[in-house]
């Protein structure tokens, strides 16, 4: 976990102007849709992992949108 600080504050103001505005997000709407439709076909198939199925969502969404380097 990182501590509060300028670095924080940098990292936030960053993420807040890479997916935190309307505009940003309209970027990343058809991942979300396919992600979206993946995760429901996947909790389809094993209902009793939801947890397990969420976690997985996230973590590909998550990688999917990180910001090139």
């Amino acid at each position: 976990m990182i501590t509060y600080g300028e670095r924080f504050r940098a990292l936030r103001k960053y993420m807040h102007q890479y997916i935190g505005t309307p505009s940003a997000m309209v970027a990343h709407h058809p991942l979300q849709e396919t992600e979206t439709r993946h995760f429901l076909r996947r909790l389809m198939a094993e209902p009793d992992k939801l947890h397990d199925k969420i976690r997985a969502c996230v973590s590909n969404a998550d990688s999917q949108m990180a910001p090139p380097n």
